[in-house]
């Protein structure tokens, strides 16, 4: 589904999620990135949901570290990127799109060990604050240093088709994601909570990723993928190819 090789590898967690472990991870450390465009239109352009198992490195202030990004000509993208340690997360107007954005208040600088970041978005919702969640090792972020919540029934640009999709960079190699990435999931038209990606360990404690099969068995949508990094980092496991 995507292109171009990575580095690829199994990282032990620390620090942010302890005593687990992520497997099959793809290092982003050289500027690599995945790029699609899509062809088909998405099944609902209100609903969708991101989840991705993230161990960073090399954390530098000043500096954009995009994790996946939606770019169309003379646009400023779509997307969610780390930036002075700040999560942060942009629906764009371009286009005619808009969909909200935040900046969160808490830092992410943890270079030992794995966070899983979900981000769902569901514009059909009445109550504005539930239209974009971020939950981060299944606990929901509720403070941001800046935020603008999506309009009632609005779309995004996330996931369009005649968009490049992008993991791992935006634009040039000065905003290149580095560190892991481990199963990463988009899901076109649905809005799915943290439970359906990760669960806690037997001892309560501590956020580790769902088996494959139980996230190959949710609906994707017609723009949807999952890259579990079992055969490479651009095979797609969804079953959309």
């Amino acid at each position: 589904m995507f292109q171009n090789n990575l580095l690829m590898g199994a990282a032990s967690a620390g620090g942010a999620v302890p005593v687990i472990s992520v497997e099959n991870s793809a290092l982003f450390d050289t500027g690599q990135t995945l790029t699609k465009t899509f062809s088909t239109t998405r099944t609902d352009a209100k609903k969708w949901t991101f989840s991705v198992w993230l161990n960073l490195s090399n954390i530098t202030d000043g500096t954009y570290r995009y994790v996946y990004s939606s770019t169309q000509t003379g646009g400023w993208p779509a997307g969610f990127f780390f930036y002075n340690g700040t999560f942060q997360y942009s629906g764009t107007t371009s286009g005619g799109y808009t969909a909200g954005y935040f900046t969160t208040t808490n830092l992410y600088r943890d270079t030992n060990g794995w966070y899983n970041f979900c981000i769902i978005f569901d514009s059909t919702l009445g109550v504005a604050a539930d239209r974009i969640k971020l939950m981060v090792n299944n606990e929901r972020v509720t403070t941001f240093s800046t935020i603008s919540l999506p309009p009632l029934n609005s779309t995004s640009q996330i996931g369009v088709n005649g968009t490049s999709q992008i993991i791992g960079q935006y634009n040039d190699s000065s905003r290149n994601y580095l560190g892991y990435m481990a199963e990463f999931v988009f899901i076109d038209g649905t809005a799915y909570a943290p439970t359906d990606f990760g669960e806690y360990d037997t001892t309560g404690l501590y956020w580790t990723p769902k088996s494959s099969d139980d996230i190959k068995a949710l609906t994707f949508g017609n723009n949807g993928y999952y890259l579990d990094n079992t055969t490479n980092p651009q095979t797609d496991a969804s079953g959309n190819g």
